[in-house]
């Protein structure tokens, strides 16, 4: 096909040169169409020269399996569907497991907090009683019969409360005469403080 079409092309050139010889203005035109013709032959020849890429061919190969091979992998798909079951069985046994011992956890914290809020309440009760049995001996003191001023609180360098007023002299202060049934000592401010009672002011 190639050689045709450089055939062409020449034949083609050779008419056209030749008829533009003639100084005619059709024979021009025809020329110019010969010459036209013989280089797109050319280029068409040129094109058809190029060869063609090889086509890549995928082989397939078909493998015929055996009777003896489809069910050994049967019996193999078979027994890791067993595994499976055990390993799923194990795990919903280690489930129930771990929540029982979530449960009991849970229960006796429970019953921890539970003793812990009966030990409270019972030292809330006793500390009522304690106050109680404090403020009924403070009343019995008050009426019983005293002896007014007995005692002097700037002689006995000892931090005193007088339990009628809930009053507090510190050594250092001025004296002041009370009542000895109605002395309370304490070993410190803040112990006198958490009984309830106040700083003298003089």
């Amino acid at each position: 096909m190639p050689y045709i079409l450089l055939t062409i092309a020449v034949i083609a050139g050779i008419g056209g040169w030749l008829l533009w010889q003639r100084q005619h203005h059709k024979s021009r035109q025809l020329a110019l169409m010969l010459l036209i013709m013989a280089g797109f032959c050319v280029v068409v020849s040129a094109c058809s020269s190029q060869p063609a890429k090889p086509t890549t061919r995928t082989k397939t190969e078909v493998v015929q399996i055996g009777v003896s091979r489809r069910d050994s992998a049967k019996a193999e798909s078979r027994r890791l569907d067993a595994e499976f079951e055990k390993i799923d069985s194990e795990s919903a046994s280690l489930d129930s497991v771990s929540s029982s011992s979530v449960a009991a956890a849970s229960s006796s914290a429970a019953a921890a907090s539970s003793e812990r809020a009966a030990a409270a309440s019972e030292q809330a009760a006793q500390a009522k009683a304690a106050s109680s049995s404090r403020a009924a001996a403070a009343r019995t003191a008050h009426s019983a019969p005293t002896n007014h001023g007995d005692m002097n609180t700037g002689n006995t360098g000892r931090i005193i409360g007088n339990a009628n007023s809930k009053i507090y002299h510190v050594p250092g202060q001025a004296g002041y005469r009370m009542n000895s049934s109605n002395a309370v000592y304490f070993s410190s401010e803040a112990a006198a403080i958490a009984a309830g009672y106040r700083r003298s002011k003089r």
